[in-house]
């Protein structure tokens, strides 16, 4: 056999190219582990990335947090697999898509029993589990699977600094040498966008009739109760049930026939939260002028404030973790469920597209031993549970739907990495997939719509009729991603029963929920 000295050229580049890659390969290997390290996993609920200076933003909004995304590892382009709460977060909790894990609807569904979450996970692994959030939240429901494995719940309102207590409780464990896995979760920069910081740091101007302070916010009226009968109306109208009928008329004239308003306001008040929430968050939006540029700017001059004063709070967890050396062998990871619009798509708050605006989160992760770098790579929601199970090295279920990012985040040169991520939203009505240069998403009614994220990344021009390959391609791709894996069918537990089918939909429309 004879070769062409051209051919032998090859032979001798490629040779050489495996030499220098197998050196390579020899002196980095692969991470050792963080094994019995704690664990602090935090939910900045509704942080959209591009609000964030380390993400290319033009205002400072959180300088405590990319200051730690400096020292640590920043991925820059993360995303959430759900467009809202409750599928997001059993996204992250379970490593797996909102149609495997099934619970895609408040108040109805229940996880699987054949699913372990993170927090069962890494207590069967010897670690004492901490949830710190809100009580009696249906977007975050621990008696629907979520808090399965936690062995302490702590609730507070909204506020960071009220993490103490679970502060406190990984402190002592350290004491005793007893890893801990932490959650923290908040709301406080969900809407509503609230006037709290008594400077103004990003607002400009007021507008008194948006009710933007707490006093104003919460403030039950003669307007607001005309809120509520109209709504009232509307659900007796289209009452489905005998019980939807029976519970909205007697609430109806219960605060018809209401003494006084202080009367109405008690009546008012023995509603769910939920309920009462979607009243005044009707009202709140329903007081801006959306084509007044200036009003919905002024929003998101407020949303702004909101994580200027998350992230002011934030300081106070990673200084307790310096202070007390637990950061010498604590994983802190940050990150979100889901972002926020402000009319980018005709839409205010968050869903059921799965537009950039309400899937690009920020993911932040911080590793003993591990130097500060950026990643270009994608990750996603699902991605955190085997990714914390592989710093552990702990051996992690079959089921697993997302990837571990160890490699990534060590540098090592044979890392795992996403080819897709797949996003779903709220009760599967829209799908998205992305694979760096493409996004494509479809909805249940045929709709389809193709963005080039590198050229347009806010979706503003659908190219999907320019490229039909492309949209062909991509759909293939999501339909096997999503046949092949696992589904979990959840328990479906029901609605209440005054709760039909349309009203349900229109307590979701309008933000109950």
């Amino acid at each position: 056999m004879t070769f062409s000295k051209t051919s032998l050229a090859l032979i001798v580049i490629g040779l050489s190219i495996l030499a220098v890659f197998s050196f390579v390969l020899f002196l980095t290997k692969p991470f050792k582990g963080c094994r019995n390290c704690n664990v602090i996993l935090v939910s900045l609920d509704t942080l959209r990335a591009d609000s964030l200076a380390c993400y290319g933003y033009f205002r400072d909004t959180a300088p405590n947090l990319c200051n730690f995304a400096k020292e640590n590892v920043l991925f820059l382009n993360s995303y959430s697999n759900a467009d809202s709460t409750l599928p997001s977060h059993f996204s992250i909790f379970t490593s797996l898509y909102p149609s495997s894990h099934g619970v895609t609807e408040i108040l109805r569904y229940e996880l699987s029993p054949g699913i372990t979450p993170l927090a069962q996970f890494l207590k069967n692994n010897g670690y004492e589990t901490v949830f710190v959030g809100q009580e009696n939240d249906p977007s975050f429901p621990l008696d629907k699977g979520l808090g399965r494995g936690f062995d302490k719940i702590i609730y507070n309102v909204e506020d960071p600094k009220q993490w103490t207590d679970g502060l406190e409780s990984l402190l002592e464990n350290s004491k005793q040498n007893k890893p801990t896995f932490l959650f923290l979760h908040t709301y406080g920069i969900h809407s509503p966008y609230l006037k709290i910081l008594k400077e103004d740091v990003f607002t400009q101007g007021s507008f008194p009739q948006l009710p933007t302070t707490k006093k104003a916010y919460f403030e039950f009226n003669e307007t607001l109760l005309g809120y509520i009968f109209e709504d009232l109306e509307t659900r007796i109208s289209e009452s489905k049930t005998p019980e939807s009928l029976k519970r909205n008329t007697q609430l109806y004239g219960n605060l018809k026939n209401a003494a006084s308003l202080d009367k109405a306001r008690e009546i008012f008040e023995e509603l769910p939260e939920y309920e009462r929430w979607g009243i005044y968050s009707k009202r709140y939006f329903l007081s801006l002028n959306t084509q007044d540029p200036k009003q919905v700017e002024y929003l998101k001059a407020l949303y702004d404030e909101g994580i200027y004063r998350i992230d002011q709070a934030i300081l106070g967890t990673l200084d307790f973790l310096k202070s007390n050396n637990l950061d010498k062998n604590t994983i802190v990871i940050i990150t979100s469920d889901h972002g926020e619009e402000f009319l980018e798509h005709g839409e205010f708050l968050h869903g059921p597209t799965l537009y950039n605006h309400t899937t690009f989160v920020p993911l932040i992760i911080s590793v003993p031993g591990v130097k500060e770098r950026e990643i270009q790579e994608m990750a996603q929601g699902i991605d955190i549970y085997p990714t914390i199970a592989g710093l552990l090295k702990l051996k992690t279920p079959e089921w697993l739907q997302g990837i571990d990012l160890t490699g990534l985040i060590s540098d090592y040169p044979l890392a795992k990495k996403n080819r897709f991520v797949v996003s779903e939203s709220y009760g599967l009505q829209y799908r998205s997939i992305r694979d760096g240069e493409w996004e494509l998403m479809t909805n249940n009614d045929g709709k389809v719509e193709l963005y080039n994220m590198k050229e347009d990344f806010y979706e503003k021009e659908n190219v999907a009729e320019k490229y039909p390959v492309v949209v062909d391609e991509l759909t293939t791709a999501m339909n096997k991603i999503l046949a092949k894996k696992t589904v979990f069918p959840s328990v479906d537990v029901g609605f209440p029963d005054w709760l039909d089918e349309v009203k349900r939909r229109k307590l979701e429309k309008e933000g109950y929920f």
